[in-house]
């Protein structure tokens, strides 16, 4: 998608937790909020205002979700949704999540894939403190345990550090339907090599036999 420069815009990916209940109406409730406070983004002034206003959103969307679960007399189950999405203002960038869905970087000039997110999983938690690398963590089921997600009122949406964007950048953002299927060495070259990198990633996704849902969004 092709984005304007003149005012500030929030591209985002909910992804339910599949695992655990109701992810779908979690993700549901997390994108209507995020449409209903657009009006409200032209005032975010960089990263503090960004912080409140997602903060805001997080609130509201946490009890929306604990509401449904009452309503179902669920409340003992875990009902979430990861996010992954950027804000972006003229040539700036900020990168928020909150799971482990991803935003990526693609810098053509000079052919580099850069991970703009980090996973909240028990499996990076534990790659972190050296205990095991990546291809032994996706053998295990630690990949797909997710440590902070939006839904539970103690997580917070996290956010990166504030980027300058050159002309030739492309922002990639996607759920771990694409991620737990293809290495981010798979994905540099599908980004190098395709000109219709959306087309060309969800093929090859699809040549995996991928039994989750993949969702892609791509700015240039």
């Amino acid at each position: 998608m092709e984005c304007p420069k003149e005012e500030p815009y929030i591209c985002v990916v909910f992804d339910g937790m599949g695992g655990e209940a109701h992810g779908e109406v979690a993700s549901l409730f997390a994108s209507k909020n995020m449409q209903l406070m657009k009006d409200k983004l032209p005032d975010v002034k960089e990263t503090e205002g960004l912080k409140e206003y997602l903060e805001e959103f997080r609130i509201k969307t946490t009890e929306d979700i604990s509401s449904y679960m009452k309503e179902k007399e669920q409340e003992d189950l875990y009902c979430g949704s990861t996010c992954a999405g950027v804000y972006i203002n003229e040539e700036t960038l900020i990168p928020f999540w909150l799971g482990d869905s991803r935003i990526y970087r693609w810098r053509s000039s000079e052919n580099k894939l850069e991970m703009l997110s980090k996973d909240d999983t028990q499996a990076q938690v534990w790659m972190d403190q050296g205990l095991m690398d990546e291809e032994y963590a996706r053998a295990t089921g630690l990949w797909h345990v997710l440590t902070a997600f939006l839904g539970n009122i103690d997580d917070k949406i996290r956010l990166g550090e504030e980027i300058k964007l050159s002309d030739d950048d492309m922002i990639f953002i996607s759920s771990d339907g694409i991620t737990d299927m293809l290495l981010n060495d798979t994905l540099a070259k599908l980004f190098k090599d395709y000109p219709d990198r959306a087309d060309g990633i969800l093929k090859e996704v699809a040549k995996t036999w991928a039994d989750d849902n993949c969702t892609v969004i791509m700015i240039k």
